[in-house]
């Protein structure tokens, strides 16, 4: 038996449905009413039962960034930024001001 098995690291509750995750299928996280949503990388958007700092405390901070206390963002499925905008693989979009990107830009590893 293969070592290499690749083991969700997240689990988020949908009703009776127990999504189970890794860090490449979370595009980003959204703040509403102080509870964060969960966007996939498939497009679709699961509410979590967790407060949006909570979220922050438990993806791993080498993946996901926080930007503007408003969205944790999945650096590894960003595929550009242009004009104070993210563009992610999934095709979302995610509006930042010049701090945040300025902030994300120095976490990133210039070539």
């Amino acid at each position: 038996m293969s070592n290499n098995k690749i083991i969700p690291r997240y689990i988020i509750e949908k009703g009776d449905t127990y999504h189970l995750l890794l860090d490449h299928e979370i595009s980003y996280v959204s703040s509403q009413d102080s509870r964060g949503i969960i966007h996939l990388s498939n497009g679709e958007a699961i509410p979590s039962s967790s407060q949006f700092e909570r979220l922050e405390e438990k993806l791993d901070p080498l993946v996901f960034k926080l930007l503007a206390e408003k969205f944790i963002v999945n650096i590894e499925l960003i595929k550009k930024i242009h004009d104070g905008v993210l563009y992610m693989l999934n095709g979302s979009k995610i509006y930042v001001g010049k701090k945040c990107k300025g902030r994300l830009l120095d976490d990133l590893v210039h070539i």
